[in-house]
């Protein structure tokens, strides 16, 4: 069950590679079947911390990361449960037959975290932003790919594919993500969430792309709000000019020519709640003032 984050915008606390990090230690205090391999990335991703408790379930593969791929299938045909991390432009792209043939075809279970994806990778240039990943991975049968929102997202799918079977593909940031969702939060994989209710138009976003989502729909608020406001106070500025006009030739001809002032300013003015009440109390002074002049 979800928990939507309603406060003031923020980043999460925790890094989303430290999530990944600590919860994978804590997975491998419960489960001894779980095994992690590192293409030379342990220190990108923290999991060097887990390799001091665990030397001999973090194995660091090298830069090779078809070949990581494969010792991830052959683990998981002896009984283990994998996890293969590396960034997504080199977990995606460059292996994309060890993943159809050692992982999809095969159905091993292996759990891959592809890490720095897109625009994310930042300093580390265009070789590792990756923008056809997801579309080269969901083109595989039988994987289940995922991209991760936040940290209480991502610790939860981490608990419930831990030592399920099947291949997995999970993409991530490194770095602190916005706060979307209250600790303690679940997931149902395969699932959407709805995060705001509407009419107009939907907004459908993964990863990064929620917050921005979540920024736009409240813009698109704001600008229906004004819209409907100006419409509002279109018709009243609308209904003052012509009360002004009707009530002109009762006045005095001091006052008339006040009303006349007025009716140039409605013309003139912008649509705003504050701007007609400051022309109404106006009209209203000045009809009360040449009433009692008469």
């Amino acid at each position: 069950m979800i928990k939507i984050y309603n406060g003031t915008p923020k980043k999460d606390e925790i890094e989303m590679r430290k999530v990944y990090s600590s919860k994978l230690g804590e997975l491998m205090g419960k489960h001894n079947e779980i095994v992690a391999l590192e293409a030379d990335l342990m220190n990108a991703i923290t999991t060097d911390k887990v390799q001091k408790e665990y030397h001999e379930r973090v194995i660091n593969c090298g830069i090779m990361e078809a070949n990581m791929i494969g010792i991830a299938a052959g683990m998981s045909i002896a009984g283990k449960y994998p996890f293969a991390h590396f960034f997504t432009a080199f977990s995606s792209r460059r292996c994309f037959d060890q993943l159809f043939m050692s992982g999809a075809y095969q159905k091993n279970n292996i759990k891959v975290i592809a890490s720095d994806a897109g625009v994310t990778s930042a300093h580390n240039g265009g070789t590792h932003m990756s923008f056809e990943d997801m579309g080269i991975m969901r083109g595989l049968a039988n994987t289940v790919v995922m991209e991760m929102t936040d940290a209480t997202m991502f610790e939860n799918i981490l608990e419930q594919v831990a030592t399920k079977d099947g291949f997995y593909w999970i993409r991530t940031i490194r770095k602190n993500a916005a706060t979307i969702y209250e600790k303690g939060s679940t997931f149902e994989i395969g699932e959407g969430n709805l995060l705001k209710d509407g009419s107009d138009i939907t907004l459908i976003a993964n990863g990064i792309m929620v917050s921005e989502a979540i920024k736009a729909s409240e813009k698109l608020e704001k600008e229906k709000k004004e819209k409907e406001e100006a419409e509002i106070f279109g018709r009243l500025f609308v209904k003052l000019r012509k009360n002004l006009v009707e009530v002109k030739s009762k006045l005095s001809q001091e006052a008339s020519e006040d009303i006349d002032f007025l009716i140039g300013l409605i013309d003139e003015s912008e649509i705003s709640r504050t701007s007609y009440y400051y022309l109404y109390k106006e009209a209203q002074e000045i009809i009360l003032k040449g009433k009692d002049g008469q």
